[in-house]
């Protein structure tokens, strides 16, 4: 028994010395940027973060029906394509970053069908809309 309390302390002390560690650790809350033209300011640690209207399977579903081989696709799979959106405060997509590629035809593709994005719903900071990064994950089905 008493190995057991020693072991769940060990644990309890690992667990507390990572998320101590995370939190000194996690980066800037914000980007003070000159060459973005709609976002002077970027939030990296927002209270609310950016969304797709209707959520996650209504991006998906959108995206997926947009694509020239969205077949192909599945929001998760064991090979990832990641693309970074930096989403202005009105819902505007400013910039798109593929930070991984899968395939350059069907990363091709996925920012084609990105482009016809509605507006997002921005990030929230100190209930204000600001400009936040927002990431999506597209996978390959084999």
């Amino acid at each position: 028994m008493k190995q057991m309390n020693r072991l769940y302390i060990c644990m309890l002390m690992l667990v507390m010395s990572i998320a101590t560690y995370a939190q000194k650790n996690k980066g800037p809350e914000f980007e003070v940027t000159q060459n973005v033209e709609m976002c002077d300011t970027i939030w990296n640690v927002a209270d609310k973060p950016v969304e797709y209207p209707g959520g996650n399977a209504e991006m998906y579903d959108f995206l997926f029906k947009n694509m020239t081989n969205g077949s192909h696709l599945q929001a998760v799979s064991v090979q990832k394509m990641v693309v970074k959106m930096l989403v202005s405060s009105d819902g505007t997509v400013v910039e798109k970053k593929v930070l991984r590629s899968i395939d350059p035809d069907l990363t091709q593709d996925v920012l084609q069908a990105m482009d016809k994005f509605p507006k997002l719903i921005p990030a929230k900071k100190n209930e204000k809309d600001v400009c936040a990064y927002f990431l999506i994950l597209v996978g390959l089905t084999k």
